[in-house]
């Protein structure tokens, strides 16, 4: 079975043109950005970084278009691509959400899908290391070979660590994120695989605004009850 036919944005098929990809990395790149001066705590900064992290992703991609193929260039892109796909996403996703969340219950199940992201990641680096990966253009889009059988098998793993942990999280927004991720890939896998491109490409630029708004409101909150807790603290001092 072919992973790239298989794991949408996890295999990379990403967008249908070096300015498609750029666009979107400048996007997200900026949104990151401004996501940063809500993020006051080492734990918000892990979301805050995100839609930044998805920028390079995206830049690389849009570097993939330009690079001849097959080619060096082409082949150490496709790695750097997949570096963020198989070995950062699966474990940094769970993780980041666990350190933003303040409920013992829900941290003890979130600590075990950060385990599994982890073993996760060990077991897609076996993948790379055994499998020739290679970067081609298919119908528009680009796209990366892996010929593996268990490529179901993982794809399910993968869902279940990311999007299980954006669903145990106790802040309404997460669990927002992950339940549109979990619609979108469905949609794209299912209805527009062929053009899954621009499918993720947009739901990468929802996500990241949902970061944004996510660190924007709760910074609020957070300042509110600061606001609070100290005016009350003043009316009892007198």
């Amino acid at each position: 079975m072919d992973i790239a036919t298989d794991w949408c944005d996890i295999n990379g098929d990403m967008c249908f043109s070096a300015p498609v990809s750029f666009l979107a990395s400048g996007v997200l790149a900026t949104v990151g950005i401004a996501a940063q001066s809500h993020a006051k705590t080492p734990a918000r900064k892990l979301i805050a970084i995100v839609p930044i992290l998805f920028a390079v992703q995206q830049f690389i991609e849009g570097m993939q278009w330009l690079a001849e193929k097959p080619s060096v260039t082409s082949d150490v892109l496709t790695y750097g691509f997949l570096l963020f796909a198989f070995l950062l996403w699966p474990f940094y996703i769970p993780w980041a959400v666990l350190m933003n969340e303040h409920q013992p219950q829900r941290q003890k199940w979130m600590r075990v899908l950060t385990v599994l992201g982890l073993i996760l990641v060990v077991c897609l680096i076996f993948v790379l290391a055994t499998h020739p990966v290679h970067a081609v253009i298919y119908d528009s889009c680009i796209r990366y070979d892996i010929n593996t059988s268990l490529s179901p098998f993982l794809l399910s793993w993968y869902v279940f660590v990311t999007v299980g942990s954006f669903a145990l999280s106790s802040q309404h927004l997460i669990r927002w994120f992950g339940w549109f991720t979990a619609v979108s890939v469905f949609i794209a896998a299912v209805f527009y695989n062929w053009v899954f491109t621009s499918v993720w490409c947009f739901f990468a630029a929802v996500l990241s605004t949902l970061m944004y708004v996510y660190l924007r409101e709760t910074g609020k909150a957070m300042s509110e009850k600061k606001y609070y807790v100290e005016n009350h603290r003043r009316k009892t001092d007198a």
